[in-house]
């Protein structure tokens, strides 16, 4: 299993272009994220989130919340996935599952702090009413960190490929 971040923009010739990032998986978030799918979980129990920060976070079964250098405030959150959704493509040998693209946008004021990194969570609910978060990926580092300033939108996907 691998995956990365797709990064949709419009350049300046008003046209759509991506940038691929390519990621780290974690093995216990892999772990739920294979056992959810092979094992018959209920997926109606499982979902996604997509966040930003700056840092090469520890492998930790459970994910900090908030990271330290995740923006807070001024339109900034974590944006949800259900498990359900997902946009299945096979090319040639290869099959992958994509996130609808997520629009991350700084209202009223700039983001408080610059981002160069993509994280995915899994939220499980096992028991019922009893809810786990695991970190899946982070992205590797952009080029140069990103300032969302008041208005400006970033858009975010994730692929997972099974082969």
């Amino acid at each position: 299993m691998r995956g990365e971040y797709v990064i949709r923009f419009k350049n300046g010739d008003d046209e759509d272009e991506e940038i691929i990032v390519p990621n780290t998986l974690i093995g216990e978030g892999q772990a739920a994220l294979a056992h959810a799918l092979f094992n018959g979980n209920d997926l109606s129990s499982f979902s996604f989130t997509i966040g930003l920060f700056s840092e090469v976070p520890a492998y930790a079964a459970v994910h900090a919340d908030p990271y330290t250098t995740e923006p807070v405030g001024n339109g900034y959150a974590r944006q949800a996935h259900a498990a359900t959704g997902w946009t299945i493509t096979a090319v040639d040998e290869s099959v992958y599952a994509e996130s609808a693209t997520v629009t991350f946008t700084a209202t009223g004021a700039d983001y408080d702090k610059t981002f160069n990194r993509f994280f995915l969570t899994a939220i499980t609910e096992e028991p019922a009413a009893t809810f786990t978060s695991k970190l899946i990926s982070y992205s590797s580092a952009l080029a140069a960190a990103v300032q969302l300033l008041d208005t400006q939108t970033y858009n975010v996907a994730y692929r997972v490929y099974m082969k």
